[in-house]
């Protein structure tokens, strides 16, 4: 079980419960790492006790026009209708980028792209002390057999990859 990684609210809620957080598609290391540190204080724990999970968006494409044209065309589009169905329980301020945004904001945050791209953006959320666990969005591109595709390509190029990134030994196993 986890709870929402999305305010220091929530950070001091699963601290008292201990309980890991779950971080989301729009927070990037640094407001996942000051709310591991404030979990962490609040559970009296170091960070590495909990294994903190976070969210990315993630499809391998061989350039970054095909990045773009996935994002503008299914991506964005998906999630924008996706987001005006969504009833917030708690407000949050600032952070939530306007709908027509959301693309450029994909571009610049998710793990869509080259390989090279993917493994960066997947490694630096996974080098927050404490978040240990990476729940990706595979079905971007909409299409059964471009999904099966990037599936492939995320266990076979991009995993290996962000685990040698972070140290850890090579895996049979996705």
């Amino acid at each position: 079980m986890y709870v929402a990684g999305s305010s220091e609210h929530n950070a001091d809620l699963a601290a008292r419960h201990g309980l890991p957080m779950l971080f989301f598609l729009h927070q990037d290391p640094t407001a996942m790492t000051a709310l591991v540190e404030r979990h962490s204080a609040a559970a009296g724990a170091p960070a590495r006790s909990f294994r903190h999970g976070t969210t990315l968006l993630a499809h391998v494409t061989d350039t970054a026009e095909q990045a773009r044209d996935l994002v503008h065309g299914t991506v964005a589009p998906f999630f924008t209708r996706a987001h005006a169905e969504y009833v917030m329980l708690e407000e949050r301020v600032g952070d939530q980028p306007p709908p027509d945004a959301m693309g450029e904001l994909f571009l610049a945050t998710q793990a869509i792209g080259t390989v090279e791209l993917c493994v960066e953006r997947i490694a630096a959320r996974l080098a927050v002390p404490g978040v240990s666990r990476v729940l990706l969005h595979v079905e971007s591109a909409g299409e059964h057999d471009a999904v099966l595709a990037n599936l492939d390509r995320l266990a076979t190029e991009v995993l290996p990859a962000v685990r040698a990134a972070l140290g850890e030994p090579a895996s049979t196993g996705v």
